[in-house]
């Protein structure tokens, strides 16, 4: 696959909610960079809800900015390695630490709010960084 259309297939990963969050106040869609609420339709930007939240974060939310992190990372990687750098291993492996982040945010939701966590997009960029991985070594790069 062309680089610049696996770069891209990777943004647009940014753009699946990683997690549908239900519960019975209604539907909250995580993603990377936010919190959609889809009965108000409102929306806030993670370093707003992380501000929000005070001095002390709960290791839910925090799982969610390791994960915001090392995406955006591998977005970085990805774009590094179109440019002719060789970073498929570390742009896999940054996916793949991506997705597993999400963990605590699935249990610790679940178990705080007492809502059904399905982590959607998250199944997708842990797929994605097993094929780059995958790619990766399979290639000798």
């Amino acid at each position: 696959m062309n680089c610049w259309r696996r770069f891209g297939l990777l943004c647009l990963l940014g753009f699946v909610p990683w997690v549908v969050l239900s519960a019975p106040g209604g539907t909250t869609y995580v993603f990377p960079f936010g919190l959609l609420d889809g009965s108000s339709g409102r929306f806030l930007v993670l370093t707003t809800y992380l501000g929000a939240l005070g001095g002390t974060v709960p290791a839910f939310a925090r799982s969610l900015a390791i994960g915001a992190g090392c995406f955006l990372l591998a977005l970085v990687s990805a774009f590094a390695g179109c440019l002719g750098f060789s970073t498929d291993q570390l742009t896999g492996g940054l996916l793949v630490l991506a997705a597993l982040s999400q963990i605590g945010l699935l249990v610790g939701v679940g178990g705080r709010f007492h809502a059904t966590a399905i982590p959607v997009g998250v199944l997708l960029v842990g797929f994605g960084g097993i094929v780059v991985f995958r790619g990766a070594t399979r290639s000798g790069g």
